[in-house]
């Protein structure tokens, strides 16, 4: 699971609004979580297993490249 979404959102969210920014990243994530494993298996039963895992790769190639790509805030200058 996301091991590290918490410490992000609380490193970046603004002082007196973490427990807002805490509650949105949840609320926004586990839908998503959920729809994932039900999108998954309908990939599975629609094409099989390869295609799922080719996709599963695609994406996987996709983020790794985008984290390459993310600037941290905490390393600006102007960062409070």
């Amino acid at each position: 699971m996301m091991v590290a979404r918490i410490n992000l959102v609380m490193d970046l969210a603004p002082a007196g609004d973490k427990g807002t920014y805490t509650m949105v990243a949840y609320l926004v994530a586990q839908p998503t979580l959920g729809l994932s494993a039900v999108g998954a298996g309908a990939l599975i039963d629609l094409a099989g297993y390869l295609p799922f895992f080719a996709v599963t790769l695609v994406l996987t190639l996709l983020a790794l490249g985008m984290t390459f790509f993310f600037k941290d805030p905490r390393l600006a200058a102007d960062f409070q």
